[in-house]
Order: C-alpha cells, then structure tokens, then sequence
C-alpha cells in the first residue's frame, strides 16, 4: 500500500511539474501610433448622407491612420484606417463688452433640403460678478422655442440637448450688467458653415 502512495505522489509532481513547464509562452504585445494620412489615401475618401429622394449631400471627413507593430516577428505589423464623416455642423460666436464675455454655440444636423434639426444649444456667462441678470433663447430663424434666465449664482453655463426641426436656428444670450448696460449675442446658422 505504501509503494502505491508513493508512486502516486511521484505521479502527482511529476504530473504538476509537467504543466508548470507547459505554461512557458511568449507574451504577445502590440505597440500603436498614429501616422500621417497620405494624399492619395485623402482623395480616395468620399462620404455622402443620401436622403429619403436619394439626393447625395458629401459630408465632411475626419481620417486617422494607426500602425500597429507587434512584438512578434511572425505577426508584421497592421494598418488600420478610421474614417468619421458627420453631417453635425456647429455655429459659434462671442462678444467681450463691458468687462463680461457672452459665448453660445448651435450643433444641428445639416440635412439635404427642409428641415434641418438641432440638436444642442450650449453658452457661457464669464465673469458673473459684473453681471445684474442674464437670459438665452434660443428657437428657428423665425420664432424662438425656449427663453430661459440664468442663475448666476449656481452656474455661467448652459448646454442642452434637443431635437427640433427648422428651416435655421439662432441662439440669442443677454445680460444686463450693474451698470445697467445690456450686452447680447445671437449666433445664426449659416449654409456656409
């Protein structure tokens, strides 16, 4: 009985040590960097939202080549291309006046024809102690949707998400300041934007 035990436990190690030397592997890693889009690949890249009447509309392109280089000689390294083409246009000003800074942006999908949709409208306040009271609104280029005051005493900024349709959308921001002296902007889309 004893010499079966011992013959198991030689088994067992010897079983153990068989796989602890089995697990030996090389590691496998890869090393990733962004490398400069060639021209040729640039003209090669078009992307077009097509709407409900098969209209094509070219969007524009973001395009990022990565090298991906192992640490394995068999593997060779890898290229990947990534294209984001996006129809969100957005629309920005600011104004400084009277010791306070008034900003405001529109992102709107820019569709093929009527209607357009906006999507976000987003502004700041700087500099809230020159400031008595301060509102935005915001809407379609013929009538406004919303008009809010701010508190400045909890926050300078605003940004809201949204979903409207029209034709073009403005944002207006107004702040009278303890002077008395109101200071406004309005950002408009543009075709051009």
């Amino acid at each position: 009985m004893k010499g079966k035990r011992v013959v198991k436990k030689v088994i067992a190690v010897i079983c153990c040590l068989s796989c602890i030397m089995g697990l030996h592997t090389n590691t496998f890693a890869m090393d990733t960097e962004n490398i400069e889009v060639t021209p040729e690949v640039k003209e090669g890249i078009t992307a077009y939202a097509v709407d409900e009447n098969g209209e094509k509309e070219q969007l524009d392109c973001e395009i990022v080549m990565k090298k991906s280089t192992s640490n394995l000689r068999s593997a060779g390294d890898s290229y990947t291309l990534e294209v984001t083409a996006s129809n969100i246009k957005d629309s920005y000003d600011e104004v400084s006046q009277e010791g306070i800074r008034l900003s405001g942006r529109i992102s709107w999908i820019d569709k093929l024809g009527i209607p357009n949709i906006l999507t976000s409208v987003s502004g700041r306040f700087d500099n809230a102690s020159y400031i008595q009271s301060a509102y935005y609104q915001y809407g379609t280029l013929g009538e406004y949707f919303t008009s809010k005051n701010m508190d400045l005493s909890r926050s300078c900024f605003f940004n809201e998400s949204l979903w409207e349709e029209g034709a073009g959308f403005r944002l207006e921001l107004s702040a009278r300041t303890k002077n008395n002296v109101k200071v406004s902007l309005t950002v408009k889309t543009s075709i051009f934007d």
